[in-house]
């Protein structure tokens, strides 16, 4: 079952980003791919002396050409499958 990026433990997130390597060197690290990155993002919900949750899904985004369409498809369709078990991917 999906879940959230946060609540991955180290070896889960290890084996996701093995697996996007691994679709990154497969695809010869096309140039319109970034890496993949983790935001961090404060909510402050206004009360003193609250804990402010970080979060930090990871996000993967890429700009290809209109005659790259079907390269951008095969990509789009191996990371999601990479990402499955991450819900806010």
């Amino acid at each position: 079952m999906a879940k959230a990026w946060k609540e991955h433990s180290t070896d889960e997130k290890n084996a996701v980003f093995e697996a996007l390597a691994k679709i990154y060197e497969e695809n010869g690290h096309p140039a319109g791919l970034k890496p993949p990155s983790q935001t961090s993002e404060y909510v402050n919900i206004l009360m003193a002396k609250q804990k402010q949750d970080a979060v930090r899904p990871l996000a993967i985004s890429g700009e290809f050409g209109p005659d790259q369409k079907e390269f951008a498809d095969k990509l789009s369709t191996a990371l999601k499958g990479a990402l499955a078990n991450v819900s806010d991917a």
